[in-house]
């Protein structure tokens, strides 16, 4: 168990990092400057990316949620 919440809190410090590293980044660039109403395109890659990512999420819950059910009713029960 201590494993698996050491995996979630370095991913989320990464994370973090990560984030924090891309504001700095957009506050040094210079703003776009777009049309009244303009927005920029997504790619492909973008668009399949955020796709995968939803899927992958909603999967992930589905299967947490199906385990904790199947646990349940477990004498002694499993434990995450």
């Amino acid at each position: 168990m201590t494993f698996i919440l050491w995996i979630v809190a370095a991913l989320l410090i990464a994370g973090i990092i990560i984030f924090v590293s891309s504001l700095a980044t957009r506050r040094r660039l210079p703003p776009v400057e777009l049309a009244e109403g303009e927005t920029l395109p997504k790619t492909a890659l973008q668009t399949r990316a955020t796709w995968t990512l939803a899927v992958v999420t909603l999967f992930t819950v589905v299967s947490c949620l199906h385990y904790q059910r199947a646990v349940a009713g477990v004498p002694g029960g499993g434990r995450l």
